[in-house]
Parts: structure tokens; C-alpha cells; sequence
């Protein structure tokens, strides 16, 4: 893309390890924990359980995310896992932090495109360093203070210098 050149979304299908981490930072830290209320409108079998109709049912959207059995290591940082072996970007279906089916995030599109640009853009004009002798905070979901349904990012300091070249 160049330095010179203000991010566009056309550069998002060129630019494959950015996406693997941004898709990559959409699954570790999502924003939400569960998706919206549904209710049974029938009796339901799931593994041994009978679901009753008119049960309250909240699909939780970070064991998906966090699934073991799905994502290697789950609670480690690690864009590659969307990367094939040529380095191609491959989203996947089990990231689900806008939720899915009828009553999925409407602002998806929007937030996806908005993160592409923002990240990219600080990426191509500043250098970012943590302030020294701060430890960065835990992005593990276990460490989250986060009350109620929205998680919040912990506070933190970075140094942002602008480059030159």
C-alpha cells in the first residue's frame, strides 16, 4: 500500500496479515459475552438435555470464541491460525463476535470496515510502544473487570511517535 497512500478498503483483500489480526483480535477480546435472548418455541434436544418450549436460551458467544476443541491454544494471541500455508487470509465461520442468524450485529459491516481503516491507518503512521517500565494489562478473559454484558478494555499508556519515512 505505501506510506504515501491514505488506507482504502479495496487495500483490505491485498493486506491478508492484517486481517488475520484484526479477525484474530475480533475473537480474543470481543466485546460482548453472549448474543441476544432467544426463546425455545419448541422442545429441543441438545446432547442428553431436553430444552423445554418457552425456555429462555442465551447463546454465549465466548465459548465460541474460546472454543479449545475448535481453536488451538484459544486464550493465546495468534493471527497465523486464519493465515494457509501462502500466507492467505481465511476468515472462519467460529468467530462470531457480531453474532450470527436473524438477530446478528446489523453494525457488522460498518464496525469490520471501520476497524480495517483505523488500524491501518495508525499502523502506517505511528510507531507504538507500551511506556516504559508499564506492563501491559492481560487480554485473558479471566482477567477482565468488565460488570454486566459489555466488556471494556483495561486502561493502559502507549507512546505513539509519528514516523518519519
Amino acid at each position: 500500500m505505501g506510506r504515501g497512500q491514505a488506507p482504502r478498503l479495496h487495500h483490505k483483500e491485498s493486506l491478508h496479515y492484517t486481517n488475520a489480526v484484526l479477525h484474530e483480535s475480533m475473537r480474543l477480546r470481543c466485546v460482548v459475552y453472549n448474543a441476544i435472548n432467544h426463546r425455545t418455541n419448541a422442545d429441543m434436544k441438545a446432547g442428553d438435555y431436553v430444552i423445554p418450549k418457552g425456555a429462555v436460551v442465551i447463546p454465549s458467544l465466548m465459548n465460541v470464541l474460546l472454543d479449545p476443541d475448535h481453536f488451538h491454544d484459544p486464550h493465546t494471541f495468534n493471527p497465523s491460525r486464519f493465515l494457509d500455508a501462502d500466507g492467505v487470509f481465511h476468515p472462519d465461520d467460529h468467530v462470531v463476535s457480531f453474532s450470527i442468524g436473524k438477530r446478528y450485529c446489523l453494525g457488522q459491516s460498518l464496525a469490520e470496515k471501520e476497524f480495517f481503516l483505523f488500524f491501518v491507518g495508525i499502523m502506517q503512521r505511528f510507531d507504538i510502544n507500551p511506556e516504559p517500565n508499564q506492563t501491559l494489562p492481560s487480554y485473558h478473559i479471566k482477567d477482565s473487570n468488565s460488570r454486566g454484558t459489555i466488556r471494556s478494555a483495561p486502561s493502559f499508556n502507549l507512546i505513539l511517535n509519528e514516523r518519519t519515512n
